[in-house]
């Protein structure tokens, strides 16, 4: 008679006893206990695996959500950028940004109305070949302070 064993231990016996009847007798308190362990072992693999799936559906709404949430935040970034670009771009003082090696990198629409240089021509161009040499000397001192200093901001008023 073939007797209830978990699926994966029948398939043990057979590969080394070939038929179930050959079991040695007295095996029967443990193939039981071993049967049962599996099939224990498959109830908790199937509790893990829903609560797997359970925690994947968690993430990918929680990823959408967070997905929405970062468009949205560009959206207004993007948004605050436009309007702080036009308001800039009102001042009738030029603003500039440069980088490091002192290369123009943003410079608002007021440059072109006091310098009659074009912006999108003078980006990327030293920023300091465009002051007479006085002041570019000073400015230049200045800038060399500034980057050895915690500072971060500069003003100064050229005319």
């Amino acid at each position: 008679m073939e007797k209830q064993f978990h699926r994966l231990l029948k398939r043990q016996l057979k590969k080394h006893f070939g038929d179930l009847s050959t079991i040695p007798a007295g095996m029967d308190d443990f193939l039981s206990s071993v049967s049962l362990a599996y099939s224990e072992f498959d109830l908790d693999l199937k509790h893990s695996e829903g609560i797997l799936e359970i925690s994947m559906r968690e993430l990918f709404i929680a990823n959408q959500e967070l997905r929405s949430r970062a468009e949205e935040s560009e959206n207004e970034a993007e948004s605050l950028r436009n309007e702080i670009g036009n308001i800039v771009d009102n001042i009738n003082e030029v603003v500039f940004k440069t980088d490091l090696l002192g290369n123009w990198v943003y410079l608002n629409s007021a440059w072109k109305k006091l310098t009659g240089l074009n912006v999108e021509q003078s980006l990327g161009t030293f920023s300091l070949n465009l002051l007479n040499s006085n002041h570019a000397n000073e400015i230049n001192s200045d800038f060399t302070a500034l980057l050895k200093s915690p500072n971060s901001e500069y003003n100064k008023i050229v005319k």
